[in-house]
């Protein structure tokens, strides 16, 4: 049988605590560094698509100089209300992050386009929810997804 004194418990949790936490920001970290590669990753393989397109005189690839920068603002707006580092937003970050991007609408709008989005009800959404949200149809034109279907199309033309 286990003999636990109330000195030796509180000192197994304070243990734990301390444990936690440091997976926690070794966590944040490990995620703020994914999140700066993949960045660094995307600029460069945006780069050399534009200059294989150059190259094999593609030019079905629409620029969409407006609608790219719209994207990169509403993912850096993400990040930085991403407080926490944990890749999501709740509801108060997520309707202060619309607010700083001065999208129309209410507080039901705002709720209303946040609900659409989460769509497993976690009361979270990720980056690519709220870009969504934000953007509409139109998202799906730049980020990580777009940069492989003009690699594709690339690939074609070879």
């Amino acid at each position: 049988m286990f003999s636990f004194s109330l000195d030796s418990l509180a000192e197994y949790m304070k243990n734990y605590q301390d444990k936690y936490a440091k997976a926690v920001a070794t966590a944040r970290r490990r995620r703020q560094a994914r999140g700066e590669m993949l960045r660094h990753l995307a600029k460069r393989t945006n780069e050399l698509l534009a200059k294989f397109e150059e190259v094999a005189g593609d030019d079905t690839a629409a620029k969409d100089v407006e609608g790219a920068k719209m994207y990169r603002t509403v993912s850096e707006t993400f990040e930085a209300f991403d407080k926490d580092g944990s890749g999501e937003l709740q509801y108060p970050e997520y309707n202060a992050a619309w607010k700083f991007l001065n999208q129309p609408g209410g507080e039901q709008d705002i709720r209303n386009a946040f609900n659409s989005v989460d769509v497993d009800r976690s009361g979270n959404v990720d980056k690519d929810e709220f870009i969504l949200s934000i953007m509409g149809p139109d998202a799906v034109k730049f980020g990580p997804m777009a940069v492989e279907d003009r690699a594709v199309a690339l690939n074609e033309l070879l």
